[in-house]
């Protein structure tokens, strides 16, 4: 085992150009990508792989409090062009700006980046 061991980022550009950053271990010829982060966390990616150098490599321990490792400040989701939804959402579930904002026991929780409505989604209403 003589190869060494690269820690990195892979960015992948999506058809739409959103980004995916992918990070990987990699030693010879294998490799793993244990996680991924959408565009805007590129900081979240980098930290893990400063944590991944620290415990494979040695090197020392990332700071979490870091502000290179700081979400951007502006986290709210592209709004979409569509000029119906972005003015009023009244068919909010099938509103094209809708984005998850968390889990629930009945099902997942969106809301609506435009006008700001939620509802929990009903996979029994679904069927």
């Amino acid at each position: 085992m003589s190869e060494p061991i690269t820690i990195g980022i892979n960015t992948m550009k999506l058809s739409d150009n959103r980004e995916e950053h992918w990070v990987f271990v990699r030693r010879g010829d294998r490799e793993i990508t244990p996680h991924n982060y959408a565009g805007h966390h590129l900081n979240r990616a980098e930290y893990e792989v400063a944590e991944w150098k620290h415990v494979l490599l040695g090197w020392p321990k990332p700071d979490l409090m870091d502000p290179k490792y700081a979400d951007p400040e502006d986290e709210a989701p592209t709004v979409t062009t569509d000029a119906t939804a972005a003015t009023h959402c009244d068919a909010y579930h099938v509103c094209p700006n809708m984005k998850e904002v968390g889990g629930g026991m009945d099902g997942e929780r969106y809301s609506c980046a435009v006008c700001g409505k939620g509802y929990y989604l009903d996979y029994e209403e679904m069927k």
